[in-house]
């Protein structure tokens, strides 16, 4: 993996939240990353422990480099199959982390807590 698609995954990374948000839903493997030159795409996999609507457990962020925007898919895996529910076209950065939420009901931000010592 060259470096250029390395430093565009750990970009949708932080788009969706870093370190908070992987922390938040229990992400169980490290971002899984493919990218396809002839397409001009790079799709990064997140996968996570917590209990999601539906039960869905993975997301694939896939940036269309020709269009500057993500096609974002959710989905199940079993222990005999993968379930993939529709995708969404033309999602924009500002909109990824909205979108998790919605379509997971998982909050992906950790609350900010606040402590006055005296």
């Amino acid at each position: 993996m060259n470096p250029e698609t390395q430093a565009i995954a750990h970009t949708i990374y932080i788009q969706l939240g870093g370190a908070g948000f992987s922390s938040m839903i229990g992400m169980i493997q490290p971002v899984l990353v493919k990218d396809d030159e002839e397409k001009a795409e790079v799709r990064a996999t997140f996968r996570w422990r917590a209990k999601a609507k539906d039960g869905l457990n993975f997301l694939e962020v896939t940036l269309v480099m020709s269009g500057d925007y993500y096609r974002v898919q959710f989905g199940r895996i079993g222990k005999q199959e993968v379930t993939r529910q529709p995708i969404h076209e033309e999602v924009y950065a500002d909109e990824l982390n909205p979108l998790f939420e919605q379509i997971t009901g998982l909050i992906t931000i950790p609350p900010v807590v606040s402590c006055r010592i005296q």
